[in-house]
């Protein structure tokens, strides 16, 4: 294994033992003052709607990109990499 390879391994390594909950909390924030914002502001209500929509899928897809380096780096240790 090359210097880059074993730079990334342990990049990827960090980045797993990351804890997302505070960047989870933050789109939960959001989306909760953007629901507030379609009850005071009707005339606003599809924006906020798209904002929710994306915030909620943003918010998915980190989930899904973390678990799957926990689980690519949890592969390299057991693979002795």
């Amino acid at each position: 294994m090359n210097s880059f390879q074993q730079l990334k391994h342990y990049h990827d390594q960090l980045r797993s033992e990351v804890n997302i909950t505070p960047f989870l909390q933050w789109h939960d924030a959001r989306i909760a003052v953007w629901q507030q914002e379609v009850i005071d502001s009707p005339q606003h209500a599809a924006s906020f709607r798209k904002l929710i929509k994306a915030t909620r899928e943003a918010k998915l897809r980190m989930i899904e990109k973390h678990n799957e380096l926990k689980h690519q780096v949890s592969l390299q240790r057991k693979q002795g990499a």
